[in-house]
């Protein structure tokens, strides 16, 4: 879905979330977005939590997979949303960059060698 359409709710960490087939969309309070793969039924009981925040944190974070960030992969001209932050594997001084699970297969990054240093997960 380009671009879902975002239900406010009550939540001192969460500020919107949406749904469309199989990926529930979750918008923080610090404006960033995120879509994890999540049946419906589980969508729908983190609509009906009293604590969305809670139960996003017992649920969902780290247990469904991240199927968008609102980050594109910096490997051009790759143009696929990115699910994970790398760096150059012999060179930590360079600044991590985002990239996506395409690219990661490949284990390169404008032609050089590089690691995953985290998945881009909140």
């Amino acid at each position: 879905m380009a671009n879902p359409i975002y239900k406010p709710v009550e939540s001192s960490n969460i500020s919107a979330l949406a749904y469309d087939g199989a990926i529930g969309y979750v918008q923080f309070n610090n404006g960033r977005r995120f879509g994890y793969t999540m049946p419906k039924s589980l969508f729908d009981q983190l609509m009906a939590a009293k604590s969305k925040g809670s139960f996003f944190a017992k649920a969902i974070k780290g247990k469904c997979d991240v199927a968008f960030t609102g980050w594109k992969c910096d490997n051009s001209p790759c143009e696929r949303d990115a699910i994970y932050v790398g760096r150059p594997a012999n060179d930590p001084s360079i600044l991590a960059f985002k990239v996506c699970r395409e690219c990661t297969k490949e284990g390169r990054f404008h032609g050089i060698n590089f690691s995953v240093i985290e998945d881009i997960k909140r």
